[in-house]
């Protein structure tokens, strides 16, 4: 016969009478817990219709004596350990050797930037940048007249006008520009000159170049190409008509500034040094370092045009013209 149990919310629930000691147990049946069932007259507690569900159980034995017996000795914590000697010398080694071989994983399995043909050209002129003093290279002995002139005009330039933390330029008049050419102090300023097909081209060192302000590069890009017109001037003729003059700091390079090649056209002292005068033939500049290599690599695949057993125009032989006679030999005395 099932049980009807009437919850604290006077809702009914209709449980079977195997049902009630598990729900008794659960806390949901209480003493106080108004039940009925069929042939019940009203609802009464459920201490009265099952007293049984609410007995006291009885308490549980108490547990067996220990075994009689000695005692297990108490475990001691282990002594501490002095630190071995080299340990961190170890790790350091192995974390080294780790490092280079991932190194050299990386070198041998990462994909190579493919180089342009004019790359080992390149690499043979940009080996003899970055000399502590100023100085000047070429394969022939024009194109190192015109290097040479070319460093120690643009390092002159730079001491007399431009401030790599203010990037003033400070051009002035002529007769400035004439007395920092005329000065050719050194500085670590090198150059690397060589012809290339119908270009000259200037590599340029510049000694800090890294500090200077963004003004003061494009400055020294304009005296540098101001410098390189000068050293072109003194290859032999027919000179190339065209000029690349590449600014370089310790790494990388800053700027490529390419155009024809001109002749640097001074007046007097008291004439203006204009923006004009600096930047006659100037065609473009590219300030991306990646794109300056890959230029230069294209301009270093044109096949060298200067021989280096050509001399400089002070150094050529002038030959008799042809109808000049030789000077006769002088007579002997009888």
């Amino acid at each position: 016969m099932n049980w009807h149990i009437l919850d604290p919310q006077g809702n009914s629930m209709e449980v079977t009478e195997a049902q009630l000691s598990g729900i008794a147990r659960a806390g949901q049946l209480t003493p106080e817990t108004l039940v009925w069932r069929d042939g019940m007259p009203e609802w009464i507690p459920a201490a009265s219709a099952l007293p049984h569900l609410f007995a006291s159980a009885p308490p549980p034995p108490p547990p067996p004596p220990p075994l009689a017996g000695p005692r297990p000795p108490a475990r001691r914590a282990p002594a501490p350990q002095p630190a071995k000697k080299g340990g961190c010398l170890k790790w350091g080694l192995i974390s080294a050797g780790l490092l280079f071989a991932t190194f050299v994983a990386i070198s041998i399995f990462s994909p190579k930037t493919p180089r342009g043909p004019g790359a080992d050209a390149l690499n043979e002129a940009e080996s003899h940048l970055n000399a502590k003093t100023t100085s000047g290279y070429g394969a022939s002995e024009p194109e190192r007249e015109a290097a040479t002139v070319t460093a120690e005009i643009a390092q002159s330039l730079r001491a007399s006008g431009i401030s790599n933390t203010n990037g003033s330029s400070g051009r002035g008049k002529s007769g400035l520009f004439r007395r920092a050419v005329a000065g050719m102090d050194s500085d670590g300023f090198t150059c690397a000159c060589s012809v290339r097909g119908d270009t000259a081209v200037f590599l340029i060192h510049v000694p800090d170049l890294r500090k200077f302000t963004a003004e003061a590069k494009v400055a020294m890009g304009q005296w540098s190409w101001a410098a390189a017109r000068v050293g072109w001037s003194q290859l032999p003729e027919p000179r190339p008509a065209k000029l690349a003059v590449a600014l370089k700091g310790i790494a990388l390079y800053d700027r490529l500034v390419t155009g024809s090649a001109k002749p640097l056209d001074i007046a007097d002292d008291d004439a203006e040094v204009t923006d004009a005068i600096l930047m006659a033939g100037i065609d473009s500049t590219i300030d991306k370092p990646t794109d300056i290599t890959k230029a230069l690599e294209e301009i270093f695949a044109e096949p060298a045009s200067l021989s280096s057993k050509q001399g400089s125009k002070s150094d050529a032989k002038q030959d008799p013209k042809p109808d000049q006679k030789p000077d006769p030999a002088p007579a002997s005395n009888p």
